[in-house]
C-alpha cells in the first residue's frame, strides 16, 4: 500500500486528473486513506512550490511535444494511404 501511496501523492502533486488513476483513487478511498494522501500532497506542495511549478511546466511542454508529434504522425499516414477501399478476399 506504501508504493500506492506515493503514487497517488505524485498524481496529486503532477496534476494528474483522477480519471486516469481510478482503481488507486477507489482503493485508498475505500481504506480511509485519500484524504491523508492529499493532505500529504499538500505538504510536500507548500515545502516545494517551486520545483513543483517547474516540474509541471516541463510535463505540460512534453505533453504538448507528444501530441504534436501524433498529430504530425497521423498526417503522414493518412497521406501515404491509398485512394479508394481496399477489398480482401
Amino acid at each position: 500500500m506504501q508504493t500506492v501511496t506515493l503514487r497517488t501523492t505524485f498524481f496529486a502533486l503532477a496534476s494528474i486528473s483522477e480519471g486516469y488513476w481510478p482503481n488507486i483513487h477507489k482503493a485508498l478511498k475505500d481504506k480511509g486513506l485519500l484524504d491523508l494522501v492529499y493532505e500529504t500532497s499538500e505538504k510536500v506542495y507548500d515545502a516545494h512550490k517551486d520545483l513543483i511549478a517547474e516540474f509541471r511546466k516541463l510535463r505540460n511542454e512534453a505533453l504538448g511535444h507528444i501530441s504534436d508529434a501524433i498529430a504530425t504522425t497521423e498526417e503522414i499516414l493518412q497521406s501515404q494511404r491509398l485512394k479508394g477501399k481496399c477489398i480482401l478476399a
